[in-house]
């Protein structure tokens, strides 16, 4: 082994280490593997490359060292990482737009070596450079649109931006006439070829963000139409209780003398009948509980009036001080939560003729809101890629609302835990209590 050779390993550390990280970043949270497995077997890669340069006569343009190890690496990253397949693909490719340039870039450097006793010395110093400007440009990109291009589900805009991510790539490729040394003319033409790209970049989340904000708005307009239409009705039944019972007071003295009279007329069988009226009247005077939040009263009274009509135990324990979570985000956690349970219970448990429940709990602890909703289960569900499937849509689509109350956890970077059993199925979440607008 001649020091050369370690100058290459070097040389192919910093050709591939960089880009396939900014590949992995979006994704470290679905690797198959620990992050130290994968990082050794990432390695293991490197060193079959290296010692097929090696055995190739150590020339990077024959064929299996040009091209042949990065379907080693793409391959190891589609099997490594459990994740949305054109997303990681749109990765892969954009990284390896930019690393062809870069390396024609450090070939050319190094056909003007000064040092060329050191094989690809000057080589791997000029990628060092371009690596270093490169990386820190992709990584701040790569950071703020992260948790954008996780969450998108608008799957078409990834794949015509595979579509031109691989032509570009294939140009890039072509522009070369292979049985010619590597020119500056090649380098400055590729160079032009990969510029758009870096506004295309910009274009593209712009847009993923733009049709992500409308989904929002949707989304919180739709709440807002679902919250008014919830707190009518329950609002006119607070509205009937207390008019009935504004009713029972003003009728009050007239019935104790009533009463009173048929007790001193011994009259007790008329005076029994009365009472056993007066009793069936306040019994259906049900009990209002307001909690001091408009959007919890609205909708934990509506959902209890539904539940009560079904004869469904709707248990309730709420305490806090003061809520400071905007309205509307509040209201597309707890409206989705209870309707979610509302419906399990009602098209789930009741036809199997299971126990049904439904219990929330509210609780305000230091600066967090708590939120738990647990209901009775029958066990029918289907997960996938940490999604559950709807009944509504016969298990084909994933469902909206969990979809819907993970996008307002991840805004106040809460916390949001799902866990279900044969038996019973519980929502928790986490929340910081605090005012967010937008």
């Amino acid at each position: 082994m001649q020091i050369q050779d370690l100058i290459i390993l070097i040389y192919i550390i910093l050709r591939v280490a960089p880009s396939s990280y900014l590949c992995y970043y979006p994704f470290l949270e679905d690797l198959r593997l620990s992050k130290k497995a994968a990082i050794c077997g990432f390695f293991a890669i490197i060193l079959i490359e290296w010692g097929i340069f090696i055995f190739t006569g150590r020339n990077f343009d024959k064929l299996p060292t040009l091209y042949g190890v990065y379907l080693l690496y793409i391959f190891y990253y589609f099997a490594i990482v459990n994740g949305n397949k054109s997303k990681q693909l749109f990765c892969i490719l954009l990284s390896g737009n930019f690393e062809n340039v870069l390396q024609t870039l450090a070939m050319l450097a190094e056909r003007i070596s000064p040092t060329p006793g050191y094989y690809y010395a000057t080589a791997t110093f000029v990628l060092l450079l371009a690596q270093s400007a490169y990386f820190s440009w992709f990584y701040y990109t790569v950071k703020k649109f992260k948790q954008l291009f996780r969450s998108t589900k608008y799957n078409k805009i990834i794949t015509y931006s595979n579509y031109i991510l691989a032509f570009n790539f294939v140009a890039l490729v072509l522009i070369r006439n292979f049985s010619e040394p590597r020119t500056w003319n090649l380098f400055f033409a590729r160079f032009l070829c990969i510029m758009p790209l870096f506004f295309f970049v910009y274009m593209m989340m712009d847009l993923l963000k733009e049709k992500n904000d409308n989904k929002v708005m949707s989304i919180k307009l739709s709440s807002l139409e679902e919250l008014r239409r919830n707190e009518k009705p329950y609002y006119d039944f607070v509205i009937e209780t207390w008019q009935k019972s504004r009713r029972l007071r003003h009728d009050q003295k007239h019935l104790v003398l009533m009463l009173n009279q048929l007790y001193e007329e011994k009259k007790f069988d008329k005076l029994g009948q009365h009472l056993r009226t007066i009793l069936k009247y306040t019994e259906q005077l049900q009990t209002v509980k307001l909690y001091g939040n408009e959007t919890i009263d609205g909708l934990i009274g509506y959902w209890q009036m539904q539940a009560q009509e079904k004869g469904i135990p709707f248990a309730v324990d709420i305490s806090f001080s003061k809520i400071k979570i905007n309205d509307i985000d509040l209201a597309i956690i707890l409206g989705n939560a209870l309707e979610n349970a509302f419906t399990a219970v009602t098209e789930d448990c009741m036809a199997q003729g299971s126990s049904c429940y439904i219990n929330v709990k509210i609780r305000e602890r230091a600066s967090l809101l708590l939120i738990e909703v647990v209901n009775s289960f029958s066990g029918n569900i289907v997960r996938y890629n940490d999604q559950f499937y709807s009944a509504k849509r016969d298990y084909k689509e994933p469902g909206t609302g969990l979809e819907n109350i993970r996008m307002i956890c991840e805004k106040y970077a809460g916390n949001n835990n799902i866990s279900f059993d044969n038996n019973s199925f519980k929502l928790q979440l986490m929340l910081p209590n605090t005012h967010l607008e937008g």
